[in-house]
């Protein structure tokens, strides 16, 4: 199950799935750097927006992963 820049390939959002939510935290503190909790927050945001329910809780996951 690889990450992509925009997200995982459908991972449910699950809080066990913690490999997802790693890599996808790294990858956006390795492009979006200290910006990377607001990236995740944004993504959410487009996810709920597009009633992709699953999506916008894995991002709320990466979210808080990312302020720890």
């Amino acid at each position: 199950m690889g990450a992509r820049e925009d997200g995982p390939d459908r991972v449910p959002a699950t809080s066990g799935d913690s490999g997802a939510v790693r890599a996808a935290v790294l990858n956006l503190q390795n492009i979006y750097s200290d910006q990377a909790p607001a990236e995740a927050l944004t993504r959410a945001l487009v996810s709920e927006r597009t009633q992709d329910r699953q999506m916008a809780q894995f991002w709320v996951e990466v979210y808080l992963a990312s302020c720890r």
